[in-house]
């Protein structure tokens, strides 16, 4: 069964680069109302002039998922511009070359946990009081040890997984 996205109201977080990037031109190009956040507003500008030159027209936003205040905020100006938000999509995550635990720093893991988990947390709480959360995808980086069998390191354990 298809499901439409013409009109459907999307918020994606992390939407400034990679797979977010992709999300929001591809929700963008189905007729989805699109709010782009994430914090580098240069390459948000750039995104929102692209679709643009394609008749495309798509909202944006710098939030760093990190802060609750921001995340919400984001939330608020979404439903405020868009409507009510019907599909959340999280994308914001980062890795760590050092993600081994004998070569990590409780710095370094503070800031994986702050977005790869936190941030998705955030992220959900922010969007139940404005609306009707028809799906909630997370979307985050490819696990590239973790799930293929190879030594545990310390990227895999903070990402949220379904089952």
């Amino acid at each position: 069964m298809a499901v439409k996205l013409t009109n459907q109201v999307v918020l994606i977080l992390g939407a400034s680069s990679g797979i977010g990037r992709e999300t929001a031109v591809l929700f963008a190009r189905e007729g989805a109302r699109v709010m782009a956040a994430a914090r580098r507003e240069e390459r948000l500008r750039a995104l929102q002039s692209e679709l643009a030159g394609d008749g495309l027209q798509i909202e944006i936003a710098t939030a760093d998922v990190t802060k609750v205040d921001d995340v919400n905020a984001v939330a608020k100006l979404t439903t405020e511009l868009l409507g009510p938000i019907d599909i959340l999509v999280y994308s914001s995550g980062v890795n760590t070359k050092e993600r081994y635990m004998t070569s990590l720093t409780p710095t370094t893991w503070e800031h994986l946990v702050a977005v790869n988990m936190n941030g998705a947390f955030y992220a959900t709480q922010a969007v139940l009081p404005f609306g009707i959360l028809i799906s909630l995808v997370v979307v985050l980086l490819l696990l590239f040890t973790g799930w293929k069998g190879t030594a545990p390191d310390s990227y895999s354990p903070s990402q949220p997984r379904s089952a």
